[in-house]
């Protein structure tokens, strides 16, 4: 399953957050039988969050190692090196700014009315 996984087989995430994840609850009292998330339930909402997540964050260990090789890289270079499009590294590059600002517990920050969110 991990080489499955390494290679970015999606069915594998699928089968591993179905065996781990808690079995949600619906929020919502439906009178027929047609389930207001699809034919799963809320754990298939959970799964295409969760989903979300996974892809989003697919490419953060791809980044990093270009980042830690090159002190300094143009986008257009490293849209080359992922054989991307240069407006899709720049949402890839803010969106491992904000998981790794998130990792760190940056994203609250103190001020004299309390705590503000981060923008």
């Amino acid at each position: 399953k991990v080489t499955r996984l390494q290679h970015g087989d999606m069915t594998v995430y699928d089968e591993l957050f179905f065996i781990g994840c808690p079995k949600f609850l619906s929020p919502v009292v439906s009178e027929n039988s047609s389930s207001p998330f699809g034919s799963s339930g809320p754990r298939g909402l959970q799964l295409q969050v969760f989903k979300t997540e996974v892809e989003q964050q697919r490419l953060i260990p791809t980044l990093r190692s270009f980042l830690k090789l090159y002190t300094s890289i143009p986008i257009s270079k490293l849209a080359k090196f992922l054989d991307m499009h240069e407006n899709e590294v720049r949402c890839c590059l803010m969106a491992f700014k904000h998981k790794k600002e998130i990792a760190k517990g940056r994203w609250w920050r103190p001020n004299h009315h309390g705590y503000r969110l981060l923008r």
